[in-house]
């Protein structure tokens, strides 16, 4: 799982900076706010351009970063389940048709969900949404593990874990302005797996 996990990074990286970036923050497509068209090759962007106050260089590099963890945290629902080459295989074609069009609805400007007011605090709805819901069908659709142990983790080192990583991502996500809005997204994460008692043996 680790390994898929490392070759998630190669893959959307190149992805990424190939078409992703294009598609996703580039001119809306037909006026819907389904898909964006920008240069396919992230090409004829200067060190001195801005995305909004942020060099669009950086700002490219960060989102990238949201687009290599949800692959990689499909991934870990289908451990030993899947072998790396069919995993490879469903990551460009996952990344090219789920991700880039979501995280366009999202994030562009021009998206759908963004014209509705839709507010996405370090990818809730990106990331972490859309990789559980991907995570599980892949899941059904491959079904149990057979001639393999199942794999295991106690119930309060995941929860800590899974909240530890989401407070991560909450506090790299707003460290822009922090609004009254942006304060509670980041409150909820940290108390939560904070206070979770540990069950008795």
């Amino acid at each position: 799982m680790l390994f898929m996990a490392f070759v998630s990074i190669s893959l959307v990286t190149v992805l990424w900076f190939a078409f992703g970036y294009g598609i996703v923050f580039g001119p809306d497509a037909g006026g819907l706010g389904l898909i964006g068209f920008g240069d396919p090759r992230f090409a004829g962007i200067t060190p001195s351009e801005l995305h909004g106050s942020v060099p669009t260089h950086a700002f490219a590099l960060f989102q990238l970063t949201f687009a290599i963890i949800t692959v990689a945290l499909i991934s870990g629902s289908v451990a030993g389940r899947v072998r790396l080459g069919p995993w490879i295989l469903f990551s460009i074609l996952w990344v090219l048709l789920v991700y880039f069009p979501v995280a366009h609805w999202v994030f562009a400007p021009s998206g759908w969900l963004s014209r509705w007011g839709v507010l996405d605090f370090a990818g809730g709805l990106v990331v972490e949404l859309n990789s559980g819901m991907s995570g599980l069908a892949l899941a059904i659709a491959l079904g149990y593990r057979r001639g393999r142990p199942p794999v295991r983790m106690r119930e309060t080192e995941a929860e800590q874990i899974a909240g530890s990583d989401v407070q991560f991502g909450q506090e790299a996500g707003t460290a822009g302005p922090l609004t009254g809005v942006a304060g509670g997204s980041r409150a909820r994460p940290a108390t939560g797996p904070a206070a979770r008692p540990r069950p008795p043996r």
